[in-house]
């Protein structure tokens, strides 16, 4: 399992020197507002990402998504997992979107993580705000019907240890954006 490794590292190499797409990833486009783009991500209901609210793909509890902010020193990197197996990575570094769909790893990753926060419903509150979390810090958002939840903020290091009660849906989101930046060989 890709959580296995320092993640902090892994997170901040990632986000420093990794600049290029796969071709099984879209750039939504070189003059985006990172920053607009992960609000709007917060704000989508099943529809603007193509669900029917009566669909059984939303069967875990009318979740629609799931959003992992993990804070660095090298800015924010937003991490968006769909039940239909598609997700979306925005960095504030590279001030960029990708939009993954087909990607077989990350498809597997992004369902699983919407599988898996059902199981994580009850350290989820109502979201008062969107705001993201301080440097050093994660916070992990559930698009839901018929309130956005979010965590607290949690330390990188604490919540990436085994045994931390959200360590197998932080290591499914966390997969979800590592697929995305680097195409696994198969």
């Amino acid at each position: 399992m890709v959580c296995k490794l320092n993640v902090a590292f892994v997170l901040a190499l990632s986000l420093s020197s990794c600049a290029t797409s796969t071709t099984r990833m879209a750039s939504v486009g070189p003059q985006i507002d990172a920053k607009s783009d992960r609000e709007y991500a917060l704000s989508q209901n099943p529809q603007d990402v193509g669900l029917n609210p009566a669909s059984t793909k939303l069967r875990y509890r009318k979740i629609w998504g799931v959003v992992m902010d993990v804070h660095s020193k090298n800015g924010l990197m937003t991490i968006v997992a769909y039940p239909d197996g598609s997700a979306r990575l925005i960095t504030t570094q590279w001030n960029s979107s990708y939009i993954s769909a087909g990607h077989p790893a990350v498809e597997y990753s992004a369902k699983n993580s919407v599988r898996l926060v059902d199981s994580y419903l009850q350290v989820f509150t109502t979201a008062t705000d969107h705001s993201s979390p301080p440097e050093g810090y994660l916070k992990i958002f559930v698009l839901s019907s018929p309130n956005l939840l979010s965590t607290q903020n949690y330390p990188i290091d604490e919540i990436s240890k085994k045994g931390h009660p959200l360590f197998d849906l932080y290591c499914a989101l966390y997969d979800v954006g590592v697929f995305q930046i680097h195409e696994p060989s198969m």
